[in-house]
């Protein structure tokens, strides 16, 4: 028989107790998914305190880090400070002659990387090998002997030559006696032999007369070879037995200054049309003089001085630079910004050198560590990179697309420096850096710092007025003062004079020469 159903009750008793305990384990459920949901609540409330705390950590960290960078770079200030690190004639406009020459023989320079070029010199590199001169004489060398074939040598076709050029110099003392003679006359009158005219130049009676050749090469040992007159003196009494004194030598540059005055006013005329001219000058010792300075104006072939003091007044007094409607390439002297022109570019040498300087002096010695302004090394190798691409280019290709991403570059880099040091404690070398970048940025906006990448005639750098005034540092260094106002401004002309010459292919021997007949070299 088939089961018996339970009875209606049963079932219902049984079913009440089963949904009581399904909605016992649901309560149960729901008190546990409450407890999660608060611990979720809870943990998300730590989660957000903790990203708070983050956030304050992150923030204290960048803090602690700038905090950092600057007690280094304060650091390595105070280091170098009292390690001497100095201004020499590699980092800053110092002369060579000024430094302590132990310090300058001790000081170490960084080992150069090898550059993977060929050693000697380099595609674009002028070079100075001996050039070939004017012969003077010609010999001529045919082979000599008898061919094995019976027939002389010396006859028969010619096939090639080669020309190989001897050159020496003959110092030859020569001393001509012109003997004037008198005559009496069967009348009895006396007739005296007279002397060509020009002969005698100088117009005295003395019985010993040295012509012209004595007179340039007396002149060009003081004048090339900076040679006291003194010591001229002497050179020309021990080794050609000639002797004159300190005061006739001075009285023949006099001449020779005076015989140049129409040099003078062609090369004047022709540095005010010039499109690029370089200024730049240097103190020197003047008796009588304070304040002198020896001021210089060139072109690639004209080069010419004068002295003066170092205002805007004596800058003008020079006749050359006042309103000059080309382009002046100097250094930062202020006095050159305010005598009507416009045009400017700035030498780039005398930014690289302070440059260096600023690198030098927040270096850390410790070579584990960064350096605290990368952008001041960043900005000189970039200011290097432009002058040696626009070295090898022409007026063809250069490229203003270029000059405008230099430009932003640069601006770039002095903002980042100038925003990092701009929160270091006041100090001189953080005070001169800042006005270094702050300058930078002014050549910047008046185009004086990249016009020589947008023109090849124009040079990046003031060096042909830096040379044009070296020999007057040695000259210093070797007799040291001037003895007069006079003698320095002859002396300057001299020396321009022989510069020019020898700029436009002119022998500076020959150049005196015709000089002290009267005939000076004038340049078209």
């Amino acid at each position: 028989m088939p089961a018996s159903k339970p009875p209606v009750a049963a079932r219902s008793a049984k079913d009440a107790s089963e949904f009581r305990a399904a909605l016992a384990r649901v309560g149960v459920q729901e008190h546990i998914i409450d407890e999660q949901k608060a611990e979720i609540k809870h943990r998300g409330s730590i989660i957000e305190t903790q990203r708070r705390e983050i956030a304050a950590l992150k923030t204290q960290n960048f803090k602690l880090t700038k905090e950092l960078t600057a007690s280094q770079a304060a650091l390595t200030l105070l280091s170098n400070q009292q390690l001497g690190v100095k201004k020499n004639s590699s980092n800053s406009s110092t002369p060579p002659s000024a430094e302590n020459q132990k310090e300058k023989a001790e000081r170490a320079y960084p080992k150069r990387e090898q550059s993977g070029k060929p050693a000697g010199g380099q595609t674009g590199h002028a070079g100075s090998s001996s050039k070939r001169l004017e012969p003077t004489d010609t010999k001529k060398y045919e082979p000599a002997g008898v061919c094995v074939c019976g027939r002389d040598k010396s006859v028969g076709r010619q096939k090639r030559t080669r020309t190989r050029q001897l050159v020496g110099i003959v110092i030859n003392v020569t001393a001509t006696d012109h003997v004037q003679v008198s005559r009496r006359c069967g009348c009895g009158r006396v007739h005296e032999g007279q002397y060509p005219a020009g002969l005698f130049k100088d117009g005295s009676s003395n019985p010993v007369v040295y012509d012209d050749s004595v007179k340039t090469l007396a002149v060009s040992l003081v004048a090339c070879a900076k040679l006291p007159a003194s010591v001229t003196s002497i050179w020309f009494a021990t080794m050609l037995g000639l002797s004159f004194s300190s005061a006739s030598l001075r009285m023949w540059v006099l001449k020779l200054a005076k015989s140049l005055n129409g040099w003078d006013v062609c090369v004047v005329k022709l540095l005010k049309n010039a499109s690029v001219v370089g200024a730049d000058e240097t103190p020197i010792r003047v008796t009588g003089m304070p304040n002198a300075h020896a001021h210089v104006a060139v072109t690639n072939r004209l080069t010419r001085f004068h002295l003066a003091g170092r205002s805007k007044k004596d800058i003008i007094a020079g006749g050359v630079l006042e309103n000059h409607k080309g382009v002046l390439v100097s250094d930062d002297l202020k006095a050159y910004r305010g005598i009507g022109i416009t045009e400017f570019q700035t030498c780039i040498a005398h930014l690289l050198r302070y440059l260096r300087f600023a690198v030098e002096v927040f270096t850390p010695h410790d070579t584990n560590l960064p350096h605290p302004y990368p952008g001041l090394n960043n900005l000189r190798t970039l200011l290097q990179e432009i002058v040696h691409v626009t070295g090898h280019k022409n007026d063809q290709n250069l490229d203003s697309d270029n000059t405008k991403q230099w430009d932003s570059k640069i601006r770039a880099l002095c903002t980042q420096i100038l925003a990092q040091l701009n929160t270091q404690p006041k100090s001189k070398p953080v005070t001169d850096t800042v006005n270094l970048v702050t300058r930078i940025q002014t050549h910047l906006d008046d185009g004086s710092l990249l016009r020589f990448a947008t023109n090849y005639e124009i040079p990046p750098t003031n060096n042909y007025s830096e040379r044009a005034l070296r020999p007057l540092k040695v000259w210093q260094r070797r007799s040291g003062t001037r003895r007069s106002i006079v003698d320095t401004k002859a002396a300057l002309r001299v020396d321009g004079y022989i510069d020019t010459a020898r700029k436009n292919g002119i022998n500076p021997i020959v150049a005196l020469q015709n000089a002290m007949a009267q005939k000076p070299y004038i340049p078209a």
